[in-house]
């Protein structure tokens, strides 16, 4: 559903079961702020008689109206019962109701309530079992097979591995992806090995969590004196929600602790994908001798092979491509003088004019000033001898960090390439900010979607100083990759670094790579980049989406996300050089939370292998692959080589369809 659909339902009517009346407000309050039914919050979402009455019909599969939000029909002849999330706007000014730090004392007020009589709880919805193909089914080819369980109400038959483990009637208080929210609403709070599933009557108004994508939860207490034990949730894509177990304290404890085993484990092997019966993955999606073969790169490049067993750098690829007159000596003495031993080495070679993209680590200079004596070992040879195999034309290097921060590394060992030290080099900072930057300024364009009460292209929304603030990272992230692809063109050779090489670097790189080389924007060459240029050099996938922990965190970062956002700015852009579509980029970025695939599990290659993840989880490739129609752009044509982007270009826009997805608006 867009998200500039208006759906009216009864729910408006208060045809669900409520405990509020025409006249109620109820707000929820702390120290330093407060929320209410009556804030402002996501897109515009209403629903009439008849729509409401087909949305019935295409949802409720039995006769008794078992609660769901959606129907996929997997086959001719059974139906899987899933969520529908319907897609909309987002916004909210300080609406973050449970932040840290604040007290567990939350009071309501409960301003008017009708004299007649308060509803009574509803009785616990059950959770049925919906009869469906069995997984080894040879009608269904292999990843027809899998639903994400994300948007599934109802648990499957046929489908095991997914078991309730606890559930209790409860009222849903307030959440902020709703605007206009009216409620207390009577639901079913249950947890699954999988999810957390809110269920009401009003399908429109169901929730379904994964567990993975849980940041935060708390017991709070309430000055009411019939919701006295509230239930804080809060998501990693900032939706927040309160519930009510009224008075019962021992209920809310139970659901408390048994949530607190699932979500923040300590042993990866209890996630749902270890227990997941969709199939692993099949093959290898990146081989580097392959890609580098098709990149056209020559003999004057070899493949070091001294980080076989990961011991000079644990975060590195196993194999890497460095010139073919560097020596091992050589290279382990360059690997000492850079930030965890990631040392500079290829990723992308311009077989139109020899110019290459080589990428590290921040290099360590207190082991390569003259100050040591040791100006000349180490990684100055090494990078002269990479300036020697592209030509003796220089090098130039992007450090993706502002320069204050450069300078600040310095105090703790680390620092940039002098070119008093480094005299071939040019280097450049091209002042990205850090995770902690884009994790802030993320969240407060996120939140300010959810309360904005219209559509999000409209200008007012688009001058608002978060929304600014998430252009001015993306515009600059843009800046630094037109200067990459001047000099790229125009035969010069680029060392792209930030301070460990794994965030900007990646982001950098690839979005470099991804306009230069038409291959790359092909469904099949998408997937080899992100393997190429995010998983095997080390993108930490598991600490940036705060997996097994509390979020937010130090190391928590959406920087995926941005990385996905101006890939899709790209692809509004350049609407017919891309093979896949704005899907694509969506489910992939809900895929790094692991809750349906092993893929972006742990943080590098080591430790993926040590492991054998992919082996024993669910493939995210193989599921884009087996449903490759669903992601495929359907005006695509194979033709552009290079996209060069003139001085205003891209136009930035905000990515509505993620911001949106979930956002809801009652009417008033």
């Amino acid at each position: 559903m867009e998200s500039s659909d208006i759906i009216h339902t009864p729910c408006d009517d208060k045809s669900f079961d409520t405990e509020d009346s025409p006249s109620s407000e109820i707000s929820i309050s702390s120290e330093n702020e407060s929320f209410s039914n009556d804030n402002s919050q996501p897109k515009d979402k209403t629903i009439n008689d008849s729509q409401e009455k087909e949305e019935k019909k295409r949802n409720i599969c039995n006769e008794k109206g078992s609660i769901h939000e959606n129907i996929q029909h997997e086959d001719m002849t059974k139906e899987k019962i899933v969520t529908k999330t319907p897609t909309q706007t987002p916004t909210t000014k300080n609406s973050s109701f449970g932040q840290k730090g604040q007290p567990s004392l939350i009071s309501i007020k409960e301003l008017s309530i009708s004299k007649s009589p308060q509803p009574k709880q509803e009785k616990k919805l059950n959770i049925e079992v919906v009869e469906c193909k069995s997984p080894t089914s040879p009608i269904i080819s292999p990843r027809q097979k899998f639903t994400p369980r994300a948007s599934m109400i109802q648990l499957v038959k046929g489908c095991p591995e997914e078991q309730i483990i606890i559930g209790y009637p409860v009222s849903l208080m307030n959440r902020n992806d709703v605007i206009n929210f009216k409620g207390p609403m009577n639901g079913q709070l249950t947890l699954t090995n999988y999810k957390v599933v809110f269920v009401v009557k009003c399908v429109i108004f169901n929730v379904s969590i994964p567990l993975t994508k849980i940041a935060d939860f708390k017991k709070v207490n309430s000055m009411d004196k019939q919701h006295k034990r509230l239930f804080y949730l809060e998501t990693k894509d900032n939706r927040k929600y309160v519930f009510s177990f009224e008075n019962r304290r021992d209920e809310r404890k139970q659901f408390n602790l048994n949530l607190l085993e699932s979500v923040f484990t300590t042993n990866p092997e209890k996630m749902f994908i270890y227990h997941s019966n969709s199939p692993p993955i099949s093959h290898s999606y990146y081989q580097i001798a392959v890609e580098f073969e098709r990149q056209g790169t020559p003999d004057t490049w070899r493949v070091f092979t001294g980080n076989q067993n990961y011991e000079l750098a644990p975060t590195y690829p196993s194999l890497t491509y460095v010139p073919v007159n560097a020596s091992d000596e050589i290279i382990k003495d360059s690997m000492k003088h850079r930030s965890k031993g990631r040392f500079p080495v290829l990723t992308w070679y311009n077989k139109k004019n020899g110019s290459v993209i080589v990428r590290s680590a921040q290099p360590l200079p207190g082991m390569v000033t003259p100050v040591t004596g040791k100006n000349t070992s180490g990684d100055v040879t090494y990078l002269q001898l990479i300036d020697e195999t592209t030509g003796k034309r220089g090098i130039h290097v992007l450090d993706s960090r502002p320069k204050l921060n450069a300078y600040t590394n310095k105090a703790a060992g680390g620092g940039y390439e002098d070119e008093t030290t480094y005299p071939f080099v040019k280097v450049e900072f091209e002042n990205i900010d850090n995770i902690h930057v884009v994790r802030e300024v993320w969240t407060n364009v996120a939140l300010a979607a959810f309360s904005w009460e219209g559509e999000l292209e409209e200008q007012k929304f688009m001058k608002l100083p978060e929304v600014k603030e998430w252009f001015n990272l993306i515009e600059t992230i843009f800046v630094s990759v037109k200067k990459a692809i001047r000099y790229l063109t125009k035969g010069e050779s680029l060392l792209i670094h930030c301070s460990d090489g794994w965030d900007r670097t990646s982001q950098c790189c690839s979005l470099v790579e991804l306009l230069l080389d038409k291959y790359y924007r092909t469904l099949e060459g998408f997937i080899v980049l992100i393997e190429k240029d995010w998983k095997s050099f080390g993108h930490q996938f598991e600490k940036r989406s705060g997996i097994g922990v509390v979020c937010p965190h130090g190391q928590y970062s959406p920087i995926f996300f941005q990385f996905l956002d101006c890939v899709n700015i790209l692809i509004h852009q350049f609407p017919d050089d891309f093979e896949f579509n704005e899907q694509f980029l969506l489910e992939l970025n809900d895929a790094i939370f692991c809750s349906d695939f092993g893929t972006f599990m742990f943080n590098c290659e080591k430790t993926r292998k040590e492991s054998g993840v992919e082996l024993q989880t669910p493939s995210f490739w193989e599921y884009v692959v087996g449903q490759k129609c669903k992601f495929i752009n359907p005006s695509y044509k194979d033709e552009t080589e290079e996209l060069i982007l003139e001085d205003k270009q891209p136009k930035l826009i905000l990515w509505t369809k993620y911001f949106t997805r979930y956002k809801i608006k009652m009417s008033r």
